[in-house]
């Protein structure tokens, strides 16, 4: 991996391919009041995967948390 270009959603599953699980099992309507609480639940599952609290040194970092997070939002259209 090139260490000198920030990581990129793709990069990231494929360091991590349980966060491709976790993003592609997203499924609450983008205008149900569900997606607050599936935010929760998407977060709490990646809390080990990707972030400060990620057990992989490459995805422990705060770059790598807010690529995720900022797809997760998205995805829940919540951005």
């Amino acid at each position: 991996m090139d260490n000198t270009r920030p990581l990129t959603l793709d990069d990231i599953i494929r360091i991590e391919p349980r966060i491709g699980e976790i993003l592609r099992s997203i499924n609450v309507n983008p205008r149900s009041p569900k997606r607050y609480a599936e935010y929760g639940n998407v977060k709490r599952q990646l809390m080990n995967l990707v972030g400060w609290s990620a057990k992989n040194q490459q995805l422990c970092s705060s770059h790598a948390y807010d690529v995720v997070i900022d797809d997760v939002l998205k995805r829940l259209n919540l951005a």
